[in-house]
């Protein structure tokens, strides 16, 4: 099975079975020939849930790498009442703008001083968009270093 496939059926419909073996993946998978990171970010959602499939595998992660869980750094606004959905978008140029208009730092959520390597987790890779929006919001956060880019699908 895909992993697009696997994620659609599981993640999206609350079941959470798969989130430690793709964490296990990506630990043994990516993570090796990745730099120095300090922190796991999580990808803001896009839709509301009570359990966010991306944060419950980020968050696993972050445990397997032993380090710093950073939810609650990068959040996303809610789009604008009758703004168009981002997948509705034309070009990746228009969706980027858009997203890095919803994307924001809580920058009082690290409290200590220095700069840090991020990892930033997504479930799928479309055009990207989104991940350039949200690495272009991080780069802005001087408390953040080189930033890394995992997702789960493409």
């Amino acid at each position: 099975m895909g992993s697009r496939v696997l994620i659609s059926e599981s993640w999206y419909k609350g079941d959470f079975n798969q989130v430690d073996p793709l964490a296990q993946a990506i630990h043994d998978h990516i993570i090796p020939v990745l730099g120095q990171f300090a922190m796991v970010i999580p990808m803001p959602a896009t839709k509301p849930r009570a359990r966010q499939p991306v944060h419950a595998l980020t968050g696993k992660l972050s445990k397997l790498t032993e380090t710093f869980y950073a939810d609650g750094l990068l959040l996303k606004n809610p789009p604008m009442s009758g703004a168009p959905e981002i997948k509705n978008l034309g070009s990746k140029e228009e969706k980027v703008a858009a997203l890095e208009e919803r994307f924001y730092l809580n920058e009082a959520f690290i409290t200590n001083n220095g700069k840090w390597g991020a990892l930033l987790i997504d479930d799928k890779y479309d055009t990207g968009a989104s991940l350039e929006a949200a690495c272009s919001i991080l780069r802005t956060y001087a408390k953040i270093g080189e930033i890394f880019v995992a997702t789960c699908s493409w």
